[in-house]
C-alpha cells in the first residue's frame, strides 16, 4: 500500500530493525481494530467525514428498473474536513454534467446547458457529538447492523456493513469502509426483493493533507444566474410555515417506520411556492411537498402517479381536491404510497379527540406536538408512557428527539413495551 495513503511505510530491512515495543504497537493497533463492534466502525465512519480531505473518481450505478436500462456515471469528488464538497458529474459519452458545490447549508449545481446555477439547502449533516449521538440511536434503531468477510475498494483494505432495514419499505445498505480512516468508498443500497438499486464506488481515492477554500470558489463559472429555491429559513415549527404560502399543512399522522421529522421550509417550485418537509430515518430522507393546484378541481378529485428519476430516487405525486402533493426518497413506492393514505386531516383529528380524552390532555397541546412533526402512535405511546411511569411528556419528548424510539423509552423506565402494542393497532399501519 503507497505510503502517502497510509502514513506508513515499512520495507527492506527495516522491518526487522523495529523496536520491540513498536511491534508490540502495531499488534495492539491491530487486535483492537479487528475487535471494533460494527457500531463502532459506524460511529467512526460518521465522524470520518469531518477529518478527512479526499479527491477521487465514483462510478454510480443506477439499476435498470421496468423497461429502463442500467445507467452509468461518472463523477469527480473532492470533500474537505471543513463540510465543502465539489461533485462534477460526467455523462456516458465523457461530456462534462452538473457541477455541485456544497459548503455544509447550500447545495449549488451548475448546469452547463442552461447556463445557471440552481441553490437548494444541504441535508443537515451530523457534526458534533450529539447529532452524532442521535443519528446512531435512528440507524440502529431502523436497521441489524452487521460485519462481513472484509473486502478491499479502490485498492484499499476494508469493512464491509450490512445494513438490514428493520421496516419493509427500507432499502438493505452495504457499506465498504476503509480500515485505516473509515472513508465510506463504496455504498449499496437493495429492495426487499434483493434487486439492487443503487451503488456508488470510488475507483481510486486521495487523502490529502489540505485543500485550497479557493477551490471550492473557482468551481462554478462566474456571473451564472442564481435561481434559488429555498425562501425561508428551516423551520421546527410546521403550521408556522403556513402564512408563508397561504394554505394549512398537511401532514402525514405516522410515517413508513422509523422515519423522523427533521424540518420544514418554503421553496418555489415551477414559480409556485410549496412547502417541503424531511423527515429521515438516519440513513435515508423523505422529502414531502405540498402546494396548491394552479387549476381548480373538484373537493373528490383524487389522482396518485409514481416513478424513478436517473438516479433511481422514487417520487410519488398525489393530487387531492385543491391540494398538490410530491414525495421523494430512497425506499419502496409502497411506503409512500401508504404515507399518503396517512394524510387525512378527518382521521387525524379523530385520533387526537381520542388521545384527549384517554389521556387527559388538552387538544391544543397535541396540535402544538403534531405541529413539531410528532406522528399520532409515536404521541400515543409516549403519552402511555406517562401514565405507567409518571415522568413528565417534557423529559419523554426530549428522549425521542434524540433518537430514541418509544419501546426503548419504556424499558429505560423498566416498563414491558410488549401489552402496550395494543394501544398502536388502532392506526394499523404495516411495517
Amino acid at each position: 500500500m503507497p505510503s502517502h495513503q497510509t502514513g506508513l511505510s515499512i520495507c527492506g530491512p527495516l522491518r526487522v530493525a523495529l523496536p520491540i515495543f513498536v511491534v508490540i504497537l502495531l499488534l495492539h493497533s491491530s487486535i483492537s481494530l479487528a475487535d471494533l463492534t460494527p457500531e463502532q466502525i459506524l460511529r467512526k465512519s460518521i465522524e470520518s467525514v469531518w477529518k478527512l480531505n479526499i479527491s477521487g473518481t465514483e462510478t454510480v450505478v443506477a439499476a435498470g428498473m421496468g423497461n429502463r436500462p442500467s445507467r452509468f456515471l461518472m463523477r469527480k469528488v473532492v470533500r474537505s474536513s471543513t463540510g465543502k464538497s465539489i461533485i462534477r458529474w460526467e455523462t456516458t459519452n465523457g461530456i462534462g454534467g452538473p457541477i455541485v458545490v456544497e459548503d455544509g447549508i447550500w447545495s449549488k449545481a451548475y448546469d452547463s446547458n442552461l447556463k445557471v446555477t440552481n441553490v437548494t439547502r444541504c441535508p443537515p449533516r451530523s457534526r458534533d457529538a450529539h447529532a452524532i449521538d442521535r443519528q446512531l440511536r435512528l440507524i440502529l434503531r431502523n436497521y441489524s447492523v452487521h460485519t462481513q468477510e472484509p473486502a478491499p475498494m479502490a485498492g484499499r483494505d476494508c469493512y464491509v456493513l450490512r445494513l438490514e432495514p428493520r421496516y419493509r419499505h427500507s432499502y438493505q445498505v452495504m457499506l465498504w469502509i476503509d480500515r485505516a480512516n473509515f472513508s465510506v468508498l463504496s455504498h449499496q443500497e437493495s429492495n426487499h426483493l434483493g434487486e439492487t438499486v443503487n451503488v456508488s464506488s470510488f475507483n481510486g481515492i486521495k487523502f490529502l493533507p489540505h485543500i485550497d477554500p479557493k477551490e471550492f470558489a473557482k468551481a462554478i463559472p462566474e456571473g451564472v444566474p442564481l435561481v434559488k429555491f429555498s425562501r425561508s429559513e428551516p423551520a421546527k415549527n410546521i403550521q408556522s410555515l403556513s402564512k408563508l404560502v397561504d394554505f394549512d399543512i398537511c401532514m402525514p399522522y405516522i410515517m413508513p417506520g422509523g422515519y423522523e421529522f427533521e424540518y420544514a421550509e418554503v421553496v418555489v417550485t415551477k414559480g409556485q411556492r410549496s412547502t417541503c418537509i424531511r423527515y429521515t430515518d438516519g440513513i435515508s430522507e423523505i422529502s414531502l411537498f405540498q402546494t396548491r393546484s394552479p387549476t381548480k378541481r373538484a373537493p373528490d378529485y383524487l389522482l396518485k402517479r409514481s416513478g424513478t428519476d436517473g438516479l433511481n430516487n422514487i417520487f410519488f405525486t398525489f393530487e387531492k381536491g385543491p391540494m398538490n402533493f410530491a414525495a421523494v426518497g430512497h425506499l419502496d413506492p409502497a411506503g409512500l404510497d401508504e404515507m399518503f393514505e396517512r394524510m387525512n386531516m378527518d382521521q387525524e383529528r379523530a385520533f387526537l379527540d381520542y388521545l384527549a380524552r384517554n389521556y387527559r390532555i388538552h387538544l391544543t397541546d397535541l396540535e402544538t406536538l403534531r405541529d413539531q412533526g410528532l406522528c399520532i402512535d409515536t404521541l400515543n405511546a409516549l403519552l402511555e408512557v406517562r401514565k405507567r411511569t409518571g415522568k413528565s411528556l417534557a423529559d419523554l419528548l426530549d428522549l425521542n428527539r434524540e433518537g430514541h424510539c418509544w419501546q426503548s423509552i419504556a424499558k429505560k423506565y423498566n416498563l414491558d413495551p410488549a401489552p402496550m402494542y395494543k394501544h398502536m393497532s388502532i392506526y394499523s399501519v404495516k411495517q
